[in-house]
């Protein structure tokens, strides 16, 4: 099986996210449904890569990208969002990326030691993604819940 890999996300990858998140099926399942555009984008794209709480990783495999991840990091705590590269669905790659990124957001930020993520209650493929990886249900919204992964006693 070839390694995943991750690397921190650049301007030179604007272009490939904003084209998986304006997916169809990306925006059925997100919170926001609306098509994004590219000034729109391309304004939160730049504040994102300069901002000192907001982290994007890329996924690669063998070469080509695979999918996104982002963090909002508030002090010790991290909320995930994950969108994978429409070519690269079902081929059970999100949570090994989900898994990797978490590794690495600890080696640069050790403080963090829970992981939230906020998932639209029709989205079951991604809830059953992050249970799989040790976030267990906490919140059930209206039209979406919450996923907690707490790192002290579990361990990434």
């Amino acid at each position: 099986m070839t390694e995943l890999q991750c690397r921190l996300i650049s301007s030179e990858d604007s272009k490939e996210v904003l084209d998986w998140r304006n997916d169809p099926v990306t925006r059925e399942m997100s919170m926001n449904t609306s098509v994004i555009s590219w000034s729109d984008h391309s304004e939160w794209f730049s504040k994102m890569l300069d901002s000192s709480t907001r982290i994007g990783f890329i996924g690669e495999l063998g070469g080509e990208k695979i999918g996104v991840v982002f963090m909002h990091v508030n002090k010790s705590t991290a909320k995930v969002s994950i969108n994978l590269n429409p070519a690269h669905r079902g081929k059970k790659l999100a949570g090994r990326l989900l898994r990797k990124v978490m590794i690495e957001v600890q080696k640069l930020n050790p403080k963090i030691d829970q992981f939230i993520a906020e998932i639209k209650n029709a989205n079951t493929r991604s809830a059953e993604i992050f249970v799989q990886n040790g976030f267990v249900l906490t919140v059930v919204g209206d039209g979406f819940s919450v996923y907690n992964y707490n790192q002290k006693g579990a361990g990434v």
